[in-house]
């Protein structure tokens, strides 16, 4: 059993000690399958494609690419070090107007890559 998420960015679990063995086993599927790298490849190359210099939210992704809102949630983590979570003194920021000034979009994260 593998523990470990093997992913191209960052090896961070999949599954974790609380977790049912039936997450233990998708983890397993996912990563030898290949289907981990594709996915997070896919989400990075969407956030690259549609991102521009604001970034963009995970809603506001899956609205404009083929990748499912949840997909992107889960692929999020091993992108640190290739994406950026925008912030303001230390502070998530959610939204950015065209100014690329805070304002109010969707409540998800502005995600941009490095």
């Amino acid at each position: 059993m593998l523990t470990k998420q093997l992913s191209l960015f960052d090896p961070r679990p999949l599954a974790h000690r609380a977790d049912p063995q039936t997450s233990y086993d998708a983890a397993d599927k996912v990563i030898q399958s290949g289907q981990l790298n594709k996915q997070e490849q896919e989400v990075l190359e969407a956030i690259r494609e549609y991102g521009g210099r604001g970034g963009i939210t995970a809603k506001e992704l899956s609205a404009k690419s083929v990748l499912n809102y949840f997909t992107i949630q889960r692929r999020l983590s091993g992108l640190v070090g290739r994406i950026e979570f925008l912030t303001i003194d230390g502070r998530w920021v959610f939204s950015l107007n065209e100014n690329n000034r805070p304002a109010i979009r969707d409540g998800c994260r502005i995600l941009r890559v490095r």
